[in-house]
């Protein structure tokens, strides 16, 4: 295991920060520069940007994932009508294609033929149209919405997995002893998850920090950066 992970791990990444080194363009030689293309990031404004939009969309589109799909497991865990149906039904955002679900969200999120702008001036909600994706101060909050969309499902089939693999006999002795609804989930539901829920929460980080095909899509990392990661 450890010479599998060296050789498709660790060699590349070692590869990688030694080329950094380097000004290294294609087709032409290369030449000795050290530490000048950080140097050279560090003083770029747009970088220092795209570095604080990508903190910014990881931390918000993973937390709202993992409140969202945590929600959504303990209700399908429940004993709901037509219960298999609904978990179907939340698999289908992350079933969908990526590249299928951004072009849709940029369908309902045009400034003026979009869904959602008619459907909050049908509900009294705004009287002018919003440019969600083409305003500065929206652009990047839309974006991170849609991402939680497409990736709270992956959290809800995980974890409502490791719900049901919960002893129910625990609950059981619980509600003996008078335990609170919130009481049993900090106490036996939460423990119990944690395992899961570090290993997704991990796993949809490293997926989230990744993600270009709904940025690309939806704004192409505009406007003016706001979006770029």
């Amino acid at each position: 295991a450890f010479i599998v992970l060296a050789t498709i791990l660790v060699v590349p990444f070692a590869q990688s920060l030694w080329l950094s080194l380097y000004d290294a363009p294609i087709g032409g030689v290369k030449r000795w520069v050290g530490l000048g293309n950080y140097l050279d990031n560090l003083n770029d404004p747009v970088f220092r940007q795209a570095s604080l939009n990508t903190v910014l969309f990881v931390g918000f589109s993973v937390c709202g994932k993992l409140l969202l799909g945590l929600g959504a497991a303990l209700l399908l865990n429940g004993r709901l009508p037509m219960r298999g149906l609904l978990r179907a039904l939340v698999l289908l955002p992350w079933a969908l294609p990526e590249i299928t679900s951004a072009l849709v969200w940029d369908w309902m999120l045009n400034g003026n033929l979009g869904a959602v702008n008619h459907l909050l001036r049908a509900a009294g909600l705004i009287d002018t149209n919003v440019y969600w994706l083409s305003t500065r101060a929206l652009a990047l909050p839309s974006v991170v919405t849609v991402n939680i969309w497409h990736g709270f499902p992956f959290f809800a089939l995980t974890l409502l997995a490791a719900l049901q693999g919960i002893d129910r006999d625990t609950y059981e002795a619980a509600d003996v002893d008078g335990a609170s609804a919130v009481q049993k989930f900090f106490s036996i539901t939460l423990p119990e998850i944690m395992p899961v829920l570090l290993v997704s929460t991990l796993l949809s980080t490293i997926w989230t920090t990744n993600a270009f095909t709904q940025i690309f899509v939806l704004t192409g990392g505009g406007p003016s950066n706001a979006t770029a990661t």
